[in-house]
This record gives C-alpha cells, sequence and structure tokens, in this order.
C-alpha cells in the first residue's frame, strides 16, 4: 500500500513540458521536460504556454533556476490535485494496481493543467500589465475553460453547446474512479452482464 505522496512519485513525469523551440526559456531542465506517456502540457491549450506561465506566476523578476524550481512544483501539486479528486480521504492506495494503470491518469494529469494555468493566470495580478493578453483572448479562454451549456456550467442561449475543461476533467477523474473503487466496478460488472 502507498500514500498519495508516494503515487505522487510515480506519477509526476508522465506529463511534461515541451521546451521552448524560441528564446522564451532556453534554460528549462530536463526534469521539467521528461514525459513518460509523450503527452506534453503545451498541447492541451493554447494557455498553457511557458511564456505564459513565466509572466503571470507570482515572482515578478523570476530567474531561470526559481522558475525551474516553480515549473517543478507547479507539476508536481497538478499531479496531487489529480490524486485528491480521485482518491477523496484515502489514506492508503494499492501500488500495484497503480502501475497496473498508470496511464490511467495522463489525460486527467494533461487536462487538470489547463485548469490550474487557467487559475493561474486569471488571477494573476500582472494581467493587465501584460498586452498580449487581449479581453477578447481572456473571454474565449474562460469559455474553454468552463464551456457553454455544458453541465456545470453557465447557461448561454447565444452559444452553442461547448464542452469546457472542466467538464472534461471530471469526466477522466470519474473514469479513475471507476478503475480503482472496486464497489463501483463491481457494479459496473453487474449492469453489463444483467
Amino acid at each position: 500500500m502507498a500514500t498519495l505522496n508516494d503515487i505522487k512519485i510515480l506519477l509526476k513525469n508522465r506529463v511534461g513540458f515541451r521546451k521552448p523551440i524560441d528564446e522564451t526559456f532556453e534554460a528549462m531542465n530536463a526534469d521539467n521536460t521528461q514525459t513518460e506517456s509523450g503527452l506534453v502540457y503545451q498541447d492541451a491549450h493554447s494557455m498553457v504556454s511557458i511564456l505564459y506561465i513565466r509572466d503571470t506566476q507570482p515572482i515578478e523578476d523570476i530567474d531561470d533556476t526559481m522558475f525551474n524550481q516553480y515549473l517543478t512544483i507547479l507539476r508536481e501539486s497538478n499531479v496531487l490535485e489529480v490524486l485528491n479528486d480521485v482518491f477523496q480521504g484515502e489514506s492508503e492506495i494499492d501500488e500495484i494496481k497503480i502501475l497496473g494503470n498508470i496511464a490511467a491518469f495522463d489525460k486527467a494529469i494533461y487536462l487538470r493543467m489547463v485548469l490550474k494555468v487557467g487559475e493561474i493566470i486569471l488571477s494573476s495580478k500582472r494581467i493587465n500589465e501584460i498586452s498580449y493578453f487581449t479581453d477578447k483572448m481572456i473571454s474565449q479562454w474562460r469559455l474553454d475553460l468552463n464551456g457553454s451549456n455544458d453541465e456545470g456550467s453557465y447557461k448561454n442561449p447565444n452559444f452553442p453547446f461547448h464542452s469546457g475543461y472542466t467538464s472534461r476533467y471530471r469526466r477522466e477523474v470519474k473514469y479513475i474512479k471507476t478503475l480503482f473503487n472496486n464497489n463501483e466496478a463491481e457494479s459496473l460488472e453487474a449492469v453489463t452482464l444483467g
């Protein structure tokens, strides 16, 4: 049996950041670019950009070493949030079962980073100082995060149905919970067999 922190260590390198091809951040360390699944956070949504994260994180004149530390903490806390959502209140988790289904976490980790970076950007005190963040861009990102006429989102008759990242993430968490909750998995088998 393992704790959430033990499982976090197993999952923290499942998804990583792609090193920018421009001069945005040339000093990104190898740990932050490591991806065991082949998924990179920047492919999840355009807001998950090293430039955007760097410009909206709390430390205004952050150096490369501290920014690498910030990205490492961001990645690890992202994984821990996924684990907390899946294993709410469980103190011991079956590590063997996790290892057998490790790829099941990839999409949830990937999608959760979009929500996390969205929170960082939209709550940044410096967002108004950054000229490339337009009101239209921010509005579109809010729509992308929350969806429109989607479960749990605001209802707007002027927008068609748009599945937001929040509900997509919730679906992934529900799927993982089903995989790891024996009672729920057994009841699903009984329904499908009956």
